[in-house]
């Protein structure tokens, strides 16, 4: 099945680099992966969004938030249109819905993590070779416990960077 092309336009271009970085973490599974900050209005709607229950196991919640932070201009390319690195700053959140917090959890967070180091060491492009080239995920800092400002919740986190080098679009 041929792939869907790269945007032209910059903005849209950004957007869909940012879905490949989130459809790619989301495969490692475990957890729910947003290229976007979903709304919520209520607490059924945040437990659809971002809840997990293991089998036999507590209500957690689960998520990993893919953010633009930034772009670099590159020395390749055109003077006009040069080649763009799209660093994005990911964030893991992992936390139970109600403490204490159990061995389990601590497992799957440590899986989560490693799993997304074994996902983006592979596969370098997203399946566009022509055009995107993604360097190794880096987690920023140690894993903690601490409470997550857009999730409210206190939980284990993670974050992460990961450059995407874009071909300028003609």
């Amino acid at each position: 099945m041929p792939l869907t092309p790269l945007p032209t336009d910059p903005i849209e271009r950004e957007r869909f680099v940012r879905g490949l970085v989130a459809a790619k973490a989301a495969a490692v599974g475990g957890f729910n992966s947003f290229a976007e900050r979903p709304h919520v209005e209520n607490d059924l709607q945040y437990m659809a969004k971002f809840g997990f229950t293991p089998p036999g196991g507590r209500q957690q919640v689960r998520a990993l938030f893919v953010d633009f932070g930034r772009f670099a201009d590159t020395d390749e390319g055109w003077d006009d249109n040069p080649k763009v690195a799209f660093i994005y700053q990911m964030r893991l959140v992992m936390a139970e819905m109600k403490a204490p917090y159990t061995q389990a959890l601590s497992d799957a967070f440590a899986g989560a993590i490693v799993g997304l180091r074994e996902a983006f060491r592979a596969g370098r492009d997203f399946g566009y070779p022509e055009e995107l080239y993604y360097y190794r995920l880096e987690q920023v800092g140690t894993a903690t416990t601490a409470q997550d400002p857009f999730l409210g919740i206190v939980g284990w986190i993670a974050n992460f960077t990961l450059r995407v080098e874009v071909e300028p679009a003609c």
